[in-house]
């Protein structure tokens, strides 16, 4: 008797906690709702590193002529994407949650050579979260290139906020000049400080950059 006892006791109170448990979650709202906070487009300086066109196609020489081509892979992006900010009411563990949002302006393309060792460059200009508190927010605008073996990340706008920009967003120390690379011109090209990575500017984007061999390969033209 005492053991069949405590085993309806015990399945009484699994059952009771169960009900309680279901009902707090039943019962559960929000008392804060979430709210849209806008949508952030990039700033004029940012805009000025952007020049690619939908459907182009990248052309780059060596020293002796050989030729890469690289091809718009994934189709040029010009969005809104919806970022969560902060959440106001509610984690992963209720049924109910309510986050403010915002609209942030991205900016990317992809580019690759259809040859079977696939070099590939790609380009990225957005408005990013730096910091978030309960009540405001700090963003940037950022600019991403990947190039065959080396990466630039850097801020191209502070958006009038005061921070200090930490080094994992200003990767190198960057320079700005006119240059000559294997006879061809262009003004204002930004590179690392030891000058053995790639090389861009706001006119044509990448001009420059060194494959695995260390072989400098510069834009010849774009189509």
């Amino acid at each position: 008797m005492n053991k069949q006892l405590l085993f309806f006791t015990l399945i009484t109170l699994f059952f009771f906690s169960a009900c309680l448990e279901d009902e707090i979650n039943t019962n559960f709202y929000c008392e804060e709702k979430g709210s849209d906070l806008g949508t952030f487009l990039l700033m004029p300086e940012s805009e000025d590193f952007w020049v690619y066109e939908p459907g182009q196609k990248l052309y780059f020489q060596d020293s002796v002529g050989n030729e890469l081509m690289f091809e718009e892979e994934t189709p040029l992006l010009d969005s809104l994407e919806s970022r969560v900010v902060r959440t106001v009411c509610g984690n992963g563990d209720t049924p109910e949650r309510e986050q403010d949002i915002m609209k942030a302006a991205v900016k990317s393309v992809h580019y690759t050579t259809p040859t079977n060792n696939r070099l590939s460059i790609h380009y990225r200009i957005g408005v990013n979260l730096w910091e978030t508190t309960e009540d405001n927010e700090t963003m940037y605008d950022n600019v991403s290139i990947y190039l065959p073996y080396s990466y630039y990340n850097f801020v191209s706008s502070k958006r009038g906020n005061d921070f200090d920009t930490p080094n994992y967003l200003w990767l190198g120390k960057y320079e700005q000049a006119d240059t000559t690379l294997l006879g061809r011109s262009f003004n204002d090209v930004y590179f690392s400080d030891d000058q053995l990575h790639s090389f861009f500017n706001k006119e044509k984007g990448v001009v420059a950059f060194y494959d695995h061999n260390r072989t400098l390969f510069v834009l010849d033209r774009i189509e």
